[in-house]
Formats: C-alpha cells, sequence, structure tokens
C-alpha cells in the first residue's frame, strides 16, 4: 500500500491531480462562465450529472489547462518554475539521501499547486468580476483571498526548495571532494 501511495505521488496522479487538473479545470470553469454565461457555482452543480466518457474529456482537458494557469503566472512572472533537466542531472549526481529528495520533491509539487491554482483563481476572479458585478464585494473575498493564501505559499515552498536546492549541491560537491580529493585542493 506505501509503495502504491508513493508511485501515485511521485508519478502521476496526486501530482498533476492536484498541480494541473484541479487548476485546469478552474480555468475550464471560467471559460465556460463567459461562454455559457451561468455563474461558476451553477456549472459545479451539473459535475454529478457527467458520464465517465465527459468526465475523463474534462479532466484531460483540465490536465492540459493546468499548464496554460502556469504559463500565465511564468508570463506575468509571479510563479517560479525551474529548467527540469538541470535538476534531473543534479539529483542523479546525489547518490543515496532519498530523504532529502523526497522532501525537495514534496516542495515542488506544494510549489506547483498551489502557484498554479492561485493563477487559476485570479483568471476565475476576473471573470467572476465581469459576469457578476453585484457581487464585487463577495467575489473578491471568496476568490481573491484564497488566491493571494496560495501565492504566499507558492513563494514559501519556491523559497524553501532553493535552500534544499543548496543543501543538495553542498552534499553533492562533499561527496565528489571525498571521492577525489585533488578537486578540493
Amino acid at each position: 500500500m506505501g509503495d502504491t501511495i508513493k508511485y501515485l505521488y511521485e508519478k502521476f496522479i496526486l501530482r498533476d491531480f492536484f498541480a494541473k487538473i484541479i487548476p485546469g479545470f478552474v480555468i475550464l470553469l471560467s471559460i465556460a462562465t463567459i461562454l455559457t454565461e451561468k455563474s461558476p457555482i451553477y456549472l459545479i452543480t451539473l459535475v454529478p450529472n457527467w458520464n465517465t466518457h465527459l468526465f475523463l474529456l474534462i479532466a484531460g482537458l483540465s490536465w492540459v489547462l493546468g499548464f496554460v494557469a502556469q504559463e500565465i503566472g511564468r508570463w506575468f512572472r509571479v510563479l517560479r518554475t525551474e529548467d527540469p533537466v538541470n535538476k534531473l542531472i543534479t539529483l542523479a549526481r546525489l547518490k543515496g539521501e532519498e530523504d532529502l529528495k523526497h522532501q525537495r520533491e514534496r516542495h515542488v509539487v506544494i510549489k506547483e499547486a498551489t502557484g498554479n491554482l492561485a493563477m487559476a483563481l485570479v483568471v476565475l476572479l476576473v471573470v467572476s468580476l465581469v459576469k457578476i458585478p453585484n457581487m464585487i464585494l463577495r467575489v473578491s473575498v471568496a476568490i481573491g483571498v484564497p488566491a493571494l493564501i496560495l501565492f504566499v505559499r507558492h513563494r514559501y515552498m519556491a523559497k524553501r526548495q532553493t535552500e534544499i536546492d543548496i543543501e543538495i549541491e553542498k552534499l553533492i560537491n562533499k561527496n565528489e571532494s571525498e571521492k577525489n580529493p585533488s578537486l578540493s585542493e
């Protein structure tokens, strides 16, 4: 059971669900609000009526739109992202230290999820303010405050991830200098 949860967390489902599908669904909800003239709350009430095929289609589309939320954040320079190839090379050089690798991965997932959802909520906030102008205060508080909290959490996780990356680099340098003493001279 523990290996199954670890696989789901590290490989696909949990990471993609929290960091891509949920934010993407919020973006899809924003698009549907614009196209249908219905409130986001009304559209959410339709979810239980979906069949399996529609659910899978919406989940797939939401996953793709999760990347859109992430790119919006990059464009506006409010989300911190990384070069995954360089990080994979660095992590491959770190032998052992599975706890540290897992801790870093956890921070990356939380950072992505909070940042992408915050961006998606900002999109929904703008759409809702345009579509429901008579509820500006309620909409601003209901959507804007969680978005702000998520942005703050995203920044904290990005900072923490940087600290872990520095720790990883130090361990790699230490391990390499122990293996090859001529490097440390």
